[in-house]
């Protein structure tokens, strides 16, 4: 597909999908090409072009984990010595939440911390130093390495760790470390910057006034508004700050598949840590979300018996992802500000991996139609009743309930301060069996674009946890 077949085609795939503006980028062994669509923002209708930034959000993740690497080349770090003691702060290293804690358990997202400790503590150079110390409050929801947790709080800690080892705030660090040696022009971790050099604005719907037409015809509407508020704070940095182009991320993908070799030649990481961040270092319990397994920053998933690393992240209504097929030189990164992105996402995956790497995208989980008797015969040990109760970490309640023989309930209940932010602190979701003997259902948010997997699952000590959003729950009640 040429340059110009690839605008025509996506331009059309964008608009059937009411995203606001997106830019793609694909890079076929030395060969780079581009397509964009929409606006920058639905207020401005400036145009979209190759040279917008987008928000990573947690596709940031992978960038951290690769500048934390280049120290772990220089034996300035052990992936495996413990980080309380290494974090700059006395009452860190005493911490219950980070006895055991390494730095391949905090890239892996195997640490055992509660994974959403999301804090706002300011715009100034000691954010991430003062993060470190409220960790000390912390307590683990499962030990290290027990299972896997998608972790925020993990990836913060790691980039106060960088700045610890570097004597750099994380921002600086990570344009000495990645950004200037990749020779990137576009990739920022601050808004000024991002503003600055034009990002697009993430968008929500909004339901619009009634027509003023007569009966049927006077009907409320949905239309795409931007975010009253953008940016990232700046504690959250490392684990979902980065701003940058599509093809600058092509650049940084380039590095997996170049084992640390960058485009002009210099090598930034050797070509074992490149294989350690791109080796399977946990499994997944749900792995219909983004891969069967963890590395060390990406996600890996084996699609008709190939290796595909992967890792999408979401901002303030805006949604990136970020695909490598190894085997075939091919990376695929998509950046957007709204709309229905995961739709528009499996299409551009459907499409080029079928045509640049003759692979098929797995079909996305979805319960089937069962009866009553199908259900119970199904669930077998796995009856209602051993799976209701009430599953809770860190601002997040779970309460499973039995509706009937053949679907059950999911209420999803925001606790903590954030709780009085949440538009809809609670909702009340179906869940569907899809492999009940296996602890699988699924479960719809809504005006959500498919199924999510629920995955009810036992550790080797007999504790219960429900996996869901990726992220690990224990039982309470």
């Amino acid at each position: 597909m040429l340059d110009e077949q690839l605008q025509a085609w996506f331009g059309e795939a964008t608009q059937a999908h009411q995203v606001p503006g997106a830019s793609l980028a694909v890079l076929v062994g030395s060969a780079v090409y581009c397509a964009v669509a929409g606006v920058r923002s639905v207020g401005t209708l400036e145009a979209v072009t190759p040279e917008t930034l987008f928000q990573l959000g947690s596709a940031t993740k992978p960038w951290t984990a690769a500048a934390l690497m280049r120290l772990v080349d220089a034996e300035k770090l052990d992936l495996n010595a413990p980080v309380a003691g290494l974090l700059g702060d006395p009452e860190v290293a005493s911490a219950p939440a980070l006895m055991g804690v390494n730095l391949r358990h905090l890239l892996s997202h195997t640490s055992g911390l509660p994974g959403d400790y999301l804090l706002d503590l300011g715009e100034d150079d000691g954010v991430l130093a003062r993060y470190a110390s409220r960790c000390g409050a912390l307590w683990p929801q499962h030990a290290p390495g027990e299972t896997m947790s998608y972790c925020n709080t993990g990836y913060i800690l790691a980039g106060r760790l960088l700045e610890v080892l570097t004597g750099k705030v994380w921002d600086e660090a990570m344009r000495d470390l990645l950004f200037s040696p990749l020779r990137l022009r576009r990739t920022v971790t601050s808004a000024h910057d991002a503003l600055r050099l034009g990002v697009a604005r993430g968008h929500t719907l909004r339901e619009v006034p009634p027509s003023d037409g007569p009966g049927p015809e006077r009907k409320a509407a949905m239309a795409w508004q931007e975010v009253p508020r953008w940016e990232v704070p700046r504690t959250l940095g490392p684990a979902g700050a980065i701003c940058t182009t599509a093809t600058e991320l092509l650049a940084f993908a380039r590095l997996h598949l170049e084992h640390g070799v960058t485009a002009d030649g210099t090598r930034l990481l050797s070509k074992h840590t490149i294989d350690t961040l791109d080796s399977a270092h946990v499994a997944v319990p749900e792995p219909w979300s983004v891969g069967s397994h963890w590395g060390l920053g990406m996600a890996l998933a084996t699609w008709c018996g190939r290796r595909v690393l992967a890792h999408p992240g979401s901002g303030a209504g805006q949604f990136a992802f970020l695909h490598i097929v190894p085997d075939r030189g091919l990376a695929i990164a998509l950046l957007t500000n709204g709309g229905h992105a995961g739709l528009l996402h499996r299409e551009v995956l459907r499409v080029l991996l079928a045509e640049l790497a003759d692979l098929e995208v797995p079909a996305p989980l979805a319960p089937a139609a069962r009866s009553a008797g199908d259900v119970r015969g199904a669930l077998g040990e796995k009856s209602w009743a051993s799976l209701v109760g009430v599953y809770e970490r860190l601002g997040l309640r779970l309460e499973v309930e039995a509706k009937d023989d053949t679907e059950g309930v999911l209420r999803v209940i925001t606790t903590g301060p954030v709780a009085s932010l949440a538009p809809q602190p609670v909702h009340a979701l179906p869940l569907r069996p899809v492999a009940p003997r296996q602890g699988v259902f699924a479960t719809q948010l809504p005006h959500e674009d498919g199924w999510k997997a629920v995955v009810f699952y036992q550790l080797d000590d007999g504790r219960q946890y429900v996996h869901t959003g990726l992220r690990a729950t224990p039982r309470v009640h």
